[in-house]
């Protein structure tokens, strides 16, 4: 999907740019990846979390669910609900 992109920036810049746009993906997934490990260590030790505990309170498991099972639905649905409301026939139409 990646190379669609960049396909499209260089067809529109009429240079390519591709390994600018591959550096530059890669850095903002760590930089993501960075800020998801924050948040969820965040709130585990909200939640309640204590490491090598061999029972961990109900509070850290509801939070250990809430982190593995609830955001990621959140996040699908708030995607989902995105792409609907964005991508349009006229948008379409727009990109050819």
């Amino acid at each position: 999907m990646l190379a669609d992109t960049f396909d499209y920036g260089e067809h529109m810049a009429g240079k390519s740019l591709a390994g600018t746009q591959t550096a530059f993906v890669g850095f903002a997934s760590k930089v993501a990846s960075a800020f998801a490990s924050a948040a969820i260590a965040a709130l585990l030790g909200f939640g309640g979390y204590v490491a090598n505990a061999e029972v961990q309170t109900a509070g850290a498991l509801n939070t250990i669910k809430f982190v593995y099972i609830g955001i990621p639905i959140a996040c699908s649905v708030i995607g989902m609900g995105i792409m609907y409301f964005t991508i349009s026939i006229r948008g379409m139409r727009r990109l050819k």
